[in-house]
């Protein structure tokens, strides 16, 4: 099939109708429940202020980057849930807290001379030419 012939059919095809329920009693339901709704909506309005998500980019080493992926196809689990949930037992248990910290300290510091070691090999390539 060529381009136009794939347009022409999916101009053709028919989209399902989808049946919608517009009759009075629904209307009366959601006036009725109206202060509920007013409630929840508001409480919803705090939480959300509250736990707004931001877009973030992680390094990971591979390794760890493909265990992340595995929970995800395995458990359902996404990378950022599960940060979200190890944070959050790190602020219940102080110990966990101490113990991952210190190793994210030894993470950075090791990372920080790699690229120390980077830039010196390559200045080192520029000045030889």
């Amino acid at each position: 099939m060529c381009a136009a012939e794939i347009e022409d059919f999916l101009r053709r095809s028919k989209r399902p109708k989808v049946h919608r329920d517009t009759s009075i009693s629904s209307e009366v339901n959601n006036i009725s429940n109206n202060q509920e709704f007013i409630e929840i909506q508001e409480t919803q309005s705090v939480i959300n202020n509250e736990e707004q998500k931001v877009a973030s980019t992680v390094r990971l080493r591979k390794s760890i980057n493909k265990a992340l992926n595995n929970l995800k196809s395995d458990q359902g689990i996404t990378k950022d849930a599960f940060i979200e949930a190890a944070w959050e037992i790190c602020q219940q248990n102080e110990e966990v807290m101490k113990l991952i910290s210190q190793q994210a300290a030894a993470i950075n510091d090791h990372r920080r001379k790699q690229g120390i070691l980077l830039r010196a090999e390559s200045a080192i390539k520029n000045l030889k030419g």
